[in-house]
């Protein structure tokens, strides 16, 4: 394994990358296009 960081623990970086992306996606698409927008 090149990464040995991620086959360490690659359980806790994904859920740490999709809490990260699920929690800035919902904000921004909310502000940029959402009723707080308009």
């Amino acid at each position: 394994d090149p990464e040995p960081e991620r086959a360490a623990r690659p359980a806790a970086q994904r859920a740490a990358h999709r809490r990260r992306a699920r929690r800035a996606g919902r904000r921004r698409r909310r502000g940029a296009a959402g009723p707080g927008a308009g």
